[in-house]
């Protein structure tokens, strides 16, 4: 929309003194506005933010695309219908409408019809003209409406400042940025289902002996300064993905091979064997290679699994004889065995646990020993989310509110986020235009955690991006952090990220978290025999820990983007907590000298989801860690 259209419409909507074609168009213009309505069954308020949303767009939209044909036609009935065709019937299309007696106002109160005689009185509009001409949208003046009534037929013309919205225009009729509230799709449809959602603040998964765990909110605050949290250094990641050289994936995909086998022959003390994968051996051999399993669900068959070396070599393996194992593609191993013809190499042992040894370690319980007393303030306590943040009714983040105010009470010292902060496969993403996106994360998102660190001076919020954040510009792993400026206490991270944790009263704390769908990837693909249920579950966790990869899947899933000239840059060691989100069961346990949580997602569609806290309490004698995920 060029200046004049978008003056037209703030004239229309914002004066008393008819539109700018005449009375004959002001009345086919207030006629369409009214069958619209009756039509669609919307009534006044939300027709008119809906109308207004559909301004702003078109206004944003022609100063990215000057030259697209709709930027030069005036506020006509022609472009109402336009709006009906893009807004209002998708919106039928999509099956989302309530019940007349179910709306309400942004006030809370109900649209009371008005006695003004039929048509009208059946969705709340005024038959008068002076009504659409006296409501002024708060998007373009750039103010807060106070009464909480947006096109209240009560509010008076004086409280519009005509030159405040000029004032907001720029040279090229562009709105200018106001902190203004957000008028999005999606914004007058009720979460019904998560206000109704049961077993509000109900546990889902316990680490330790937490009993009920409500002593977790209660005792001292953060230690008296906060605590000290530092991303751990990177080098910047060159590159585009899918514009990969072939070359690049092969030597990187051999380096991370070569490494990861080398710490495998440590651990376990093994020789590497000086033959190949194919050498003909009656006595036992010790190779290593990376996993090739077929698709167990595709043929009827056991499923193929392979090994091949660094060159390229495959060979077939047999586990029959293993009485346990637990494999999927691109597990790195050293396998113990003979191979009697050159093809098959039996095997009679299987490594794969590539983690370092950490003998100096304090000795780690999750339960309370007798004797054992924490001294005051060292413990350091967390709380995790993931995203999506929001219902997928709408863009409103009241589950993010909600859990905000939740963890005000535990007073954290860390609280982890990890993305999709806005995401891309939101079904309101489509009908908010590209500039806006910003905007929404801004107001929604950042502006709610910057009350939140108001409130909590001496916690660190720590944001990790996702590869479904529309808002980001990198797409798949590993991802750099979030880009612009955050708020005095927020740090955005790599995703994948490492996180130094420190304080003057307990020791560091070395913190991991991928924002990716590496738990279900890993679920999927793998291949087990021996184990099963929740422990098969224990062993797809506690892979990226094994194999020292936030993502060890290779050939990565199709669901996840993955750069793959890039692996070294999702090498994982060292850490005492590791956060792995996802749609599967959610958990805290102590496994491979870690905490491993997945705190499931902060929704579920329409519903409500999981959050974990965490505690680590540490003395002379050792550490004691404390988890839960419990339900928003």
């Amino acid at each position: 929309m060029t200046d004049e259209a978008l003056q037209e419409a703030r004239l229309l909507l914002d004066s008393s003194q008819g539109a700018p074609n005449g009375s004959r168009d002001a009345e086919e213009l207030r006629d369409a506005l009214v069958d619209l309505g009756a039509k669609y069954d919307v009534d006044r308020r939300r027709l008119l933010r809906k109308l207004e949303q559909f301004l702003l767009n078109h206004a944003q939209a022609a100063v990215n695309s000057p030259a697209r044909d709709y930027d030069a036609a005036p506020l006509t009935v022609e472009l109402l219908r336009a709006f009906e065709r893009r807004v209002l019937q998708r919106r039928s299309s999509e099956g989302n409408r309530q019940p007349p007696t179910a709306r309400t106002s942004h006030s809370g109160r109900g649209d009371a019809p008005r006695a003004r005689g039929p048509p009208l009185s059946g969705f709340g509009f005024d038959p008068s003209l002076d009504m659409w001409l006296n409501w002024a949208p708060s998007e373009l003046v750039g103010e807060k409406d106070e009464t909480g009534l947006l096109g209240s037929p009560e509010r008076s013309p004086s409280t519009h400042n005509s030159a405040a919205t000029e004032a907001r225009l720029d040279g090229s009729g562009a709105r200018k940025r106001v902190r203004a509230e957000l008028c999005l799709p999606g914004d007058d449809d009720a979460d019904e289902t998560y206000a109704a959602r049961k077993k509000k603040g109900c546990t889902d998964a316990v680490l330790g002996d937490t009993g009920t765990f409500d002593d977790l909110a209660a005792g001292s605050a953060v230690a008296v300064g906060g605590v000290s949290v530092v991303v751990d250094s990177a080098e910047a990641i060159s590159g585009r993905y899918m514009f990969e050289l072939p070359g690049d994936c092969v030597m990187a995909l051999r380096a991370r091979l070569q490494s990861i086998a080398s710490r495998i022959l440590a651990r376990n003390g093994l020789e590497l064997s000086a033959c190949g994968l194919r050498t003909k051996s009656q006595d036992d051999v010790v190779v290593i290679g990376r996993m090739h399993v077929g698709d167990a669900a595709a043929a009827s068959a056991a499923p193929s699994i392979l090994l091949e070396d660094e060159e390229g070599d495959m060979v077939a393996l047999d586990l029959s004889a293993l009485p346990e194992y637990f494999v999927f593609p691109g597990q790195i191993v050293a396998v113990r065995g003979t191979n009697p013809d050159g093809n098959r190499i039996v095997v009679r042992e299987l490594y794969d646990d590539a983690s370092d040894v950490r003998p100096n370690r304090p000795r780690t319980t999750t339960a309370a020993p007798s004797g054992f007393a924490p001294a005051a303030g060292a413990r350091l306590r967390i709380a995790v989310a993931a995203g999506p943040f929001t219902t997928s009714l709408n863009l409103r983040y009241e589950p993010l509110a909600d859990f905000l105010r939740l963890v005000e009470e535990m007073r954290p010292d860390v609280i982890v986020l990890l993305g999709p902060f806005l995401d891309e496969r939101h079904r309101r993403i489509a009908d908010v235009q590209d500039v806006v996106l910003a905007s929404v994360l801004e107001h929604r998102v950042l502006e709610r955690l910057r009350a939140a660190r108001e409130r909590l001076p001496c916690t660190t919020i720590v944001l990790a991006p996702s590869c479904h954040d529309i808002v980001h510009s990198v797409c798949a792993l590993p991802q750099p952090p979030l880009e612009g400026a955050l708020p005095a206490g927020l740090i955005s991270t790599p995703n994948p990220f490492v996180l130094s944790v420190t304080s003057s009263d307990a020791p560091p704390l070395r913190v991991a978290g991928v924002a990716s769908t590496a738990l279900e990837d890993l679920n999927a693909a793998s291949l087990a025999k021996g184990v099963s249920g929740f422990e098969r579950l224990m062993r797809t966790a506690e892979q990226p820990l094994r194999q020292q990869s936030f993502y060890p899947l290779y050939p990565p899933s199709p669901s996840t983007p993955l750069r793959v000239s890039a692996v070294n840059h999702l090498e994982l060691r060292g850490v005492e907590l590791f956060i792995i989100p996802s749609k599967l069961k959610p958990f805290v346990v102590w496994e491979h000298d870690a905490c491993i949580v997945n705190p499931g997602t902060l929704t579920k569609g329409v519903a409500g989801g999981t959050f974990a806290l965490l505690e680590r309490e540490s003395t002379s004698n050792g550490e004691r860690w404390r988890g839960v995920v419990r339900r928003i």
